[in-house]
């Protein structure tokens, strides 16, 4: 329940608007749109770039450097070997789990001044990263070397989101919580049950069900019927 735009290369000036920039697979990039991103984040930005970003340009020529390439001092990581994880398992203190990595893993070196969040348990990986976090300038950078779990994902993303001041929507998942103004100026949340099953919804603003036309105190849940979902106008 985080909102989210997509930022491309041509528009990179956009990401000055946003706290956090999500960067997944950003296999193929030229030079500009890598500096771009390292300049959002000297400048104060928050990133989160997943494995098999940097590795090649726009044309799809891999860089000769470190990978990633221009990100691995903003991430404060590189790697020169990668692996199909096989009986691997990602253990992370910080978020209290040890679940398998999936699909894809790289072997991280990390820089003395990045914090590992999360490290690979094999004998032959135990001196390499999985998840890294490393200040740069103004910002902050989170690596991510490898598939996660969707536990240990989740758990990643939600520390990033907080570590970028974003706020957080008390729902989750099959409810998803959507936001916006009418042409009168009323802020409108939409509230929607993506399930098979009746759940309920916080709502946090409080407002009118524009549906039954009841007023709803902010912070009260409604029940919502299988794939139904509300629509509430705030007072």
């Amino acid at each position: 329940n985080i909102e989210c735009d997509f930022v491309f290369p041509q528009n990179m000036a956009e990401m000055e608007r946003y706290s956090l920039v999500i960067v997944p697979a950003l296999y193929a990039a030229s030079e500009k749109t890598l500096k771009a991103i390292e300049a959002y984040a000297a400048n104060g930005g928050h990133i989160l770039v997943t494995y098999k970003s940097g590795f090649a340009d726009e044309n799809n020529k891999v860089w000769a450097d470190e990978v990633p390439h221009v990100l691995s001092s903003v991430c404060g990581v590189y790697y020169s070997h990668f692996t199909i994880p096989d009986g691997v398992d990602v253990v992370s203190e910080a978020y209290g789990m040890t679940m398998p990595a999936e699909h894809f893993m790289e072997l991280l070196v990390p820089g003395e001044t990045t914090e590992v969040l999360a490290r690979y348990a094999h004998l032959a990986y135990t001196r390499y990263a999985a998840v890294t976090r490393h200040r740069y300038g103004n910002g902050t950078a989170t690596y991510v070397g490898c598939g996660l779990q969707d536990e240990m994902l989740q758990a990643v993303l939600l520390d990033t989101v907080q570590q970028a001041g974003l706020n957080l929507s008390a729902n989750r998942f099959p409810v998803i919580e959507r936001r916006g103004v009418n042409m009168e100026g009323g802020q409108i949340t939409y509230l929607l049950n993506y399930s098979m099953e009746s759940r309920q919804a916080v709502c946090e603003r409080g407002g009118i069900n524009l549906f039954t036309g009841l007023a709803v105190n902010a912070g009260s849940t409604i029940e919502l019927a299988p794939w139904d979902l509300a629509i509430m106008e705030s007072v």
